[in-house]
Parts: structure tokens; sequence; C-alpha cells
């Protein structure tokens, strides 16, 4: 039996502010009932902090042969104790969509704004949805889309 974990919502970003987390894996609301095509998602805080440039839009690699989806990027998630988590996530007429967001921790940490490089990895059981989106959501900078249809060949 395959095993679905999703990691999504607000739900896992109050915990993992709570707990300080940057790394997003397994327990949290399980959210694969509501998207069964959903086996898994991981999602990683890669460096806090980077010189990496935030004005590009996230990168999207479908992997077709093994069900996955990699998306990758750098967003400003506010000042240097606040943190970026996904926020919520849908699967509709073949469409993948996953929003990205920064979060406030309200904590007194300066004015300082800095940028996070993440990765997220997406398991579909069958195969990759024709096309995924991904959304970068900040209040300061507000959205960077990206879609790719990941069956060009």
């Amino acid at each position: 039996m395959k095993r679905r974990q999703v990691i999504s919502g607000l739900g896992m970003c109050a915990l993992s502010v709570v707990a300080g987390c940057s790394r997003l894996t397994g327990g949290g609301i399980n959210t694969a009932s509501n998207i069964p095509e959903v086996n898994q998602l991981e999602f990683d805080i890669l460096e806090v902090g980077t010189d990496k440039s935030a004005e590009q839009p996230p990168q999207i690699t479908c992997t077709t042969s093994d069900n996955r989806v990699q998306i990758t990027g750098v967003m400003y998630q506010g000042r240097e104790c606040d943190t970026i988590a996904p926020k919520s996530m849908s699967l509709e007429n073949g469409e993948y969509r996953l929003v990205i967001a920064a979060y406030d921790r309200d904590e007194s940490c300066g004015d300082l704004l800095v940028k996070a490089e993440y990765v997220v990895e997406v398991e579909f059981p069958e195969q990759t949805p024709n096309t995924v989106t991904a959304v970068e959501s900040t209040d300061q900078h507000g959205e960077e889309t990206q879609t790719k249809d990941c069956h060009v060949g």
C-alpha cells in the first residue's frame, strides 16, 4: 500500500514556526484525502540570507519517468526571523498549483529583509500533471509565478 503524506497549509507552517524548523517533512496536516493524486511533498529551506537573486520566477523540473516534480527558487522571506513555507496546493483538470508564502513570526528581529533559497519535491502516484504552476507570494514583493507543461517532449 502506498503511503500518502502531504505537507501543506497554514497549520503546518504554524507548526514549523513554533518549532523553529527549516525542514518540513512528515506529520502536519495531511491533505492527501483532498488531493489523492499526490503521494508526498517535501519542502526544504536550503539557505537563509542567500546572495542569489530573488528576481527570477521559481524553476520547475518535471521528471515524468519518476512521476516527480521539483520546484526551486529564491524569494524574500521578510526579516531574518520570519520564514517561508507551502501555503496551499491544488490539482484540478491536470494542473497542479503550489503556493509558497512568507510568514511573519511576530518576533522582534530588526528590519533587514532577507532572501531564502528553497526546494520542493512532489511525488505523484501515477503520472505527473499536465502543467505545474508555482507561485511565490510575499507581502513586500507581490507574487512571482511560473508555469511549466510537463508533457512537452
